[in-house]
């Protein structure tokens, strides 16, 4: 049987072997033998069924979640501007839904729903990654919206039609959703 000074101990810190020392020279720390060794977090193994918690933002939840606010703050934001004879007008897609005009931009706070709700119920990585696709195509439908509730606002109207700072912010949160719905599901790069 060996003796306890010429088995090789490490050190739990570092992980590095020292032959014949029971406390690692560096740090100061008892020696242990390899089966003793904590585990590194690299160590751990990506488990899909594993329960998340409501406030993780990895797994690509964190730019849905970004991506709803924007969408969020968008519908409320000045949005289009018509300059005409008369004078110049601006609207934010909440006061063009309120007034009958466009409808399809319902798709903008039904998509910031969707975005913000989701991936908060996929309480799992295997049940974040069967949103993918679904989440992939709702973030392209706003945009889709936006630039058709443009065209119906051109041909209606004479003038100049102009996107304000609402619209730019609906192709930004509709980005940040498109990349977070490429993520969900897949294992954090940095654990």
């Amino acid at each position: 049987m060996d003796s306890p000074m010429s088995t090789v101990l490490f050190c739990p810190f570092c992980r590095e072997s020292h032959e014949g020392c029971t406390h690692c020279p560096d740090h100061d720390l008892e020696l242990v033998v390899f089966s003793d060794l904590p585990e590194r977090s690299s160590d751990q193994v990506f488990d899909p069924n594993q329960r998340l918690a409501p406030w993780e933002w990895r797994y690509g939840r964190g730019a849905m979640w970004l991506g709803a606010l924007v969408l969020g703050i968008s519908f409320f934001v000045d949005s289009f501007e018509l300059q005409t004879d008369e004078g110049s007008f601006r609207e934010s897609a909440v006061e063009l839904l309120l007034r009958g005009q466009v409808l399809g931009l319902w798709l903008v706070p039904l998509v910031t729903a969707c975005a913000a709700y989701l991936p908060l119920w996929a309480s799992t990585p295997r049940r974040l990654s069967l949103l993918r696709r679904p989440m992939l195509a709702l973030s392209l439908t706003p945009p889709a919206a936006m630039i058709w509730a443009l065209f119906a606002m051109r041909a209606a109207t004479e003038g100049t039609l102009n996107v304000l700072m609402g619209g730019w912010l609906v192709f930004l949160g509709c980005g940040l959703c498109l990349l977070g719905s490429l993520r969900l599901g897949a294992p954090p790069r940095n654990p």
